[in-house]
């Protein structure tokens, strides 16, 4: 597979040279920074893969406080799925020695198992991503292991439609591509390329075009027609407060809700898999989260078991009880009780709004989109 002559001076540090495909192996302390890793030992840029025939277990420990998230299973081996071999993903909440809910957890991590679509032999080429986050639903750090077996490799394929085959596909970072269309509110086309060289200038692994746009159609079928009118323009002075922050908000990716699936997922402790005395280092242990096989946000899975009782409250009967119950109320007490509704939309969406901030802005603008935010208040 190719590789860049500026990522073939690069060197990636590995973590240990094996392949990590299961929870008993998985470093987990290490990973949640309870122990202290080497700085020889951390990734902070996404490694590049060169397949060589010889056979290799390797992983490498990624460090996501220079490394976005949602780049940590995009790599430059080109496509991974198919139609008929997706992701296969797990969740786990680990927690200390002792028994507990699941809010109570102390970290959840996020398992994400690839089988390359285009290599040969058939699954000569596996990879493993895990990502620990904090409760918070904070990604603090994921360990990429890789299995390519002896005279394995992986067969190029072209851009889409592409005829040459100097059009290897590679996979620009979605943190890259969130950026295009951020600088696609403002910028033309030509312009956003030598914005985001300029930005990247000077940081390790800015030499990887995996983190720029990958040519200029790229850029031009982002067009701005394409692009939400909120996302064109700016909060003017007849927007509420609401209305200017979904302005800002609705055009966002949408941000990978841990507390949401932990509050939505409540699963019998008798179907809950778990697994103790995990690491020879610590006393954790851990509870397995039933996931879908694709990989797909956390927030969006379905829970099996609540989709298939029948007491399930559906959104026509949560507006039917709560009208009911309001009109029940005495008209002294409506105003107090609509407030403390109000309130806690309120508080829903400030969260909402706050993580993602946190996940679509760097750190270099994410103060002055909260300043504009918290100004906004002030109006």
């Amino acid at each position: 597979m190719e590789v860049t002559a500026a990522a073939q001076n690069q060197c990636w540090p590995i973590f240990v040279n094996d392949y990590i495909s299961s929870l008993k192996m998985l470093p987990i302390p290490e990973m949640a920074g309870t122990v202290e890793v080497p700085e020889e030992k951390m990734c902070k840029s996404i490694p590049q893969i060169r397949i060589t025939g010889a056979e290799m277990k390797v992983s490498y420990l990624v460090d996501h406080s220079y490394v976005p998230a949602v780049d940590a299973s995009t790599d430059n081996l080109g496509i991974w799925n198919s139609r008929h071999r997706s992701t296969t993903t797990r969740t786990f909440l680990v927690k200390g020695s002792e028994f507990g809910m699941d809010d109570e957890c102390e970290f959840i991590v996020r398992k994400r198992m690839y089988n390359h679509v285009n290599a040969t032999p058939s699954g000569g080429v596996r990879k493993v991503v895990w990502t620990l986050y904090r409760t918070d639903g904070i990604a603090f750090r994921s360990l990429v292991s890789y299995h390519i077996a002896k005279g394995a490799e992986v067969i190029e394929t072209t851009h889409g439609n592409a005829k040459r085959i100097k059009q290897v596909y590679k996979r620009t970072y979605p943190s890259a591509i969130r950026r295009m269309k951020e600088l696609r509110r403002t910028l033309a086309p030509r312009e956003v390329l030598p914005v985001m060289v300029a930005e990247q200038s000077g940081v390790l692994g800015a030499s990887d075009t995996q983190g720029l746009p990958r040519n200029k159609t790229q850029l031009y079928s982002m067009s701005r027609s394409k692009v939400p009118t909120s996302m064109k323009c700016g909060v003017t002075s007849n927007d509420t407060l609401m209305e200017g922050l979904f302005k800002l908000s609705e055009s966002a990716v949408e941000w990978n809700n841990l507390n949401s699936s932990l509050e939505e997922r409540r699963e019998d402790p008798t179907s809950t898999a778990f697994v103790q005395n995990c690491s020879s280092t610590s006393s954790l242990s851990y509870v397995e989260v039933k996931a879908d096989e694709s990989d797909v946000p956390l927030s969006n899975r379905s829970n099996d078991v609540g989709a298939s009782n029948q007491n399930h409250m559906t959104s026509s009967e949560f507006k039917t009880q709560l009208v009911d119950r309001l009109s029940r109320i005495p008209c002294e007490q409506r105003g107090e009780i609509r407030a403390k509704l109000e309130h806690e939309l309120d508080v829903m969406f400030a969260d909402k709004i706050t993580a993602e901030v946190e996940q679509i802005f760097d750190d270099s603008s994410r103060a002055n989109v909260m300043e504009r935010l918290l100004e906004m208040v002030n109006h």
